[in-house]
């Protein structure tokens, strides 16, 4: 239940502080992140896998699971966004090979993976392999693209061209509206008072 499932969550912080000296508490967090039946525990096991420090083994098996083609797509994506959350870490090279993949990927659900994998991390290796998703058949993988390409508008001229395109002529209106995201400009928040019935700012009493 939920009660159970915020107990284990605060147990998870506590294991972290034991897992710079101990490699089996990085272990434990890993099976939780994987296996637990609370998506909120999983995500939480899967922070503090991203606070570890990252040396130079922990980089090594992480690139080696996130490249492992035979593992599923969920622990080898957990792997990626644990590196690509380290400053330390360079996934240079695993982003070119997964970029290569992606071109590969067999049917939508896979591409879909790919997709999401390339928006929880961005990198620019993930630029063309969005690209070459926007103009897929399937709306669901062109809707999907188009979310993570908008992260990268700001990195080459030519993803606002493509968002551009897909803004004003993709068949789908989901992916239109998407896409149009990129250019709407951000919200200043503004203060707001409560009026009172007379439409003047209500003074709150000081005690």
């Amino acid at each position: 239940g939920a009660e159970d499932a915020a107990i284990r969550a605060r147990a998870i912080n506590n294991l972290r502080s034991f897992a710079a000296d101990d490699p089996n508490v990085e272990a434990a967090l890993w099976q939780i992140a994987k296996g637990d039946g609370s998506k909120e525990v999983r995500a939480r096991a899967e922070d503090s896998l991203r606070r570890l420090p990252m040396t130079e083994t922990r980089q090594i098996a992480l690139t080696q699971t996130a490249a492992n083609s035979g593992l599923p797509f969920e622990d080898r994506w957990s792997a990626l966004r644990v590196l690509g959350a380290s400053k330390e870490a360079d996934i240079s090279q695993l982003a070119v090979s997964l970029a290569q993949s992606a071109q590969y990927a067999p049917d939508d659900e896979t591409k879909i993976a790919y997709i999401q994998a390339f928006d929880d991390v961005n990198n620019d290796q993930f630029m063309i392999p969005l690209v070459n998703s926007v103009q897929d058949a399937n709306p669901e993988v062109r809707l999907r693209a188009t979310d993570a390409l908008v992260d990268y508008k700001d990195k080459d001229p030519n993803v606002m061209e493509w968002l551009k395109v897909l803004a004003e002529s993709d068949p789908d209106p989901r992916v239109r509206k998407e896409a149009g995201r990129a250019f709407r400009k951000p919200q200043k928040q503004q203060k707001r008072e409560s009026p009172d019935k007379r439409g003047k700012p209500i003074k709150k009493e000081r005690r």
